[in-house]
């Protein structure tokens, strides 16, 4: 028997208004490119996360209701987050921790009949790469006795980069890439599962630019770049870079790339694009990193420490110098022992969010230029190499 979930019908007329009033808006601002399409009632659907619209890219592709799993963060607005969960029935999910309520808050949808739409990854990318997503997902596809259908964006992080202000005028497309009826996942282990999402989500943004270019035209093509590259590789200084326009210039020594609309640098200097000068200041921050003792390797002069409380509460913990070394991160006067830090990840472009140990959520916020992504990137590589 079919469970019942308040304000279904309500949730359904929200979904079918804002399909049809406004996400045709963003099909024709995204140029999406993807057939009408659905599976049979109801299904898991996953799909890779590249923007923060992917909820209209996807909901104007499947005509039946989706219910989607959306970031805390985003919920805690006063009037979207009021919108999102009385008119369109979200499913709360805190970024970058296992969330047992999440899992329940799914499975109790499903079993009302009700199609559930995840990013499993949790958090979009600033390389144009499909990122990792938690292990326990198999376990919830299998667990749901759903069907799973996993659907795949490309282009999208070329129109509207994580690190950009505007969305550029090119082509996106949508498609189904498998659908798994529950008995086909229960012959199947939750690593052969995980496997299969990854396969099927999997998109390297510039990989595909290569094999078949495209033109994504808008202005200030490069502004918010700095959000996404931190090293400078003429003088290896941290956090000098800054943007403009079409173009991110290094303050410390005057390196100027000029990025154009097919998302590459000029003359492929002083790398062919984004993702390689991405990949090229990791290695050199993992060098970096592993040659530490103590001190700091990582810094930035003014930031703010705030607790989380309910709804939008924030609560002032601690103002002064950021600072991350292989023992910890501190703001002012407060410091988190890296050991009791559970995740590290950024909301929008450059807010950071901790998770405690203890149960507690923080958010970190710099002023002036400032890219979170170094912390994150710095705290995945001491987790790949073992947490001190």
């Amino acid at each position: 028997m079919a469970q019942q979930v308040k304000g279904r019908r309500r949730h359904t007329l929200a979904y079918r208004a804002a399909r049809a009033l406004v996400a045709p808006y963003f099909v024709w601002r995204f140029n999406l490119k993807a057939k009408k399409q659905g599976a049979e009632s109801p299904f898991l659907l996953l799909a890779n996360h590249v923007t923060e619209l992917d909820f209209f890219l996807v909901g104007a592709v499947f005509k039946q209701p989706l219910v989607f799993v959306i970031g805390d963060t985003l919920l805690r607005a006063p009037v979207l987050g009021w919108l999102l969960k009385a008119l369109f029935g979200a499913i709360g999910k805190h970024k970058g921790i296992a969330d047992a309520g999440t899992a329940m808050g799914i499975l109790r949808r499903l079993r009302a009949g009700q199609n559930v739409c995840l990013f499993p990854e949790g958090n979009t990318c600033f390389g144009g790469r499909t990122g990792p997503f938690p292990e326990a997902t198999g376990n919830l596809a299998r667990a749901v006795g759903a069907t799973l259908v996993t659907y795949r964006i490309s282009g999208a992080h070329l129109a509207l980069p994580r690190w950009g202000k505007n969305i550029r005028r090119g082509r996106v497309t949508g498609e189904i890439v498998g659908k798994y009826s529950p008995e086909m996942l229960k012959n199947m282990s939750p690593v052969e599962v995980n496997a299969l999402i990854a396969r099927d989500l999997q998109v390297d943004a510039y990989a595909d630019q290569d094999k078949s270019p495209v033109a994504y035209r808008g202005k200030r093509l490069a502004q918010g770049l700095e959000h996404a590259l931190y090293w400078c590789p003429v003088c290896q200084e941290v956090g000098q870079i800054t943007s403009r326009d079409d173009a991110v210039t290094c303050r410390a020594c005057g390196l100027r790339a000029v990025y154009d609309p097919y998302g590459a640098f000029a003359g492929g200097k002083p790398f062919k694009n984004p993702a390689q000068w991405q990949d090229s200041q990791r290695a050199w921050l993992k060098g970096r990193v592993l040659a530490a003792a103590e001190g700091p390797v990582l810094g930035d002069g003014d930031a703010v420490l705030s607790q989380r409380g309910e709804g939008r509460k924030l609560k002032p913990v601690s103002r002064g110098k950021l600072a991350m070394s292989r023992q910890g991160l501190a703001v002012g006067e407060k410091t988190f022992p890296l050991g009791e830090i559970v995740s590290l990840e950024i909301y929008r472009k450059n807010i950071l969010l901790l998770a405690a140990r203890d149960g507690e959520r923080y958010q970190i916020v710099a002023r002036g230029p400032f890219s979170a992504l170094k912390y994150r990137d710095m705290y995945q590589i001491l987790g790949e190499n073992g947490r001190q």
